[in-house]
């Protein structure tokens, strides 16, 4: 059996998985960092260097905290027995909004516990199309709330990678210069993949 090979991370991919890996589970993780830096690396592997980094997804189990059946015996029925096509209490109605841990408007898109979308998304598609697993829509002036379009930009994922250690974008400064600084990050991007195709 052929031993893997040792892939050496740059600081840009480094970057992009600091801003991306919170956000993302691990099979859209791996689909999206090869296909923004053209490598065929496993989730194991991202997985294993995320780990290295201290970088988690919040929404997984975390080590050492016991699980609330702990001890509990199962296969008990009776009256507190879920019914044929009864639904928990909590489980809440498509349409239904809620935070997310980054602190961004969710809604529920169809039945069942996990099937939720940014709002920004959902609105940016019911106005322009689908999205691709590559294109982020960033809220121009970092304000969560604020889901007009004119304050949304569609941007890929290496623009975002760029822009979250760009010091000239944030919260702190006025929405144009955050938008001039978009247009200037991509600008850098597709001067750097014409130097690439070049040389």
């Amino acid at each position: 059996m052929p031993a893997k090979r040792y892939h050496r991370y740059t600081p840009e991919q480094c970057a992009w998985l600091v801003a991306n890996r919170p956000q993302m589970r691990l099979p859209e993780l791996a689909q999206a960092f090869n296909q923004a830096f053209q490598t065929d690396l496993k989730t194991g592997r991202l997985h294993d260097k995320c780990l290295s980094m201290g970088i988690v997804n919040p929404h997984q189990y975390k080590q050492g905290r016991q699980p609330w059946n702990k001890g509990v015996k199962t296969g008990v029925s009776g009256s507190t027995s879920f019914k044929p096509g009864q639904q928990p209490w909590r489980v809440n109605p498509v349409g239904s909004f809620r935070k997310d841990t980054a602190g961004f408007l969710t809604v529920k898109v169809k039945e069942g516990t996990h099937h939720y979308k940014k709002l920004h998304r959902v609105i940016w598609e019911q106005n322009f199309g689908p999205l691709t697993i590559n294109d982020v829509i960033v809220l121009v002036d970092c304000n969560k709330e604020n889901l007009e379009l004119s304050n949304m930009e569609k941007i890929t994922r290496r623009e975002m990678m760029a822009l979250a250690i760009h010091e000239d974008f944030g919260p702190h400064n006025h929405p144009d210069i955050n938008r001039a600084t978009i247009a200037m990050v991509r600008l850098d991007i597709a001067a750097k993949l014409k130097r690439e195709k070049s040389a």
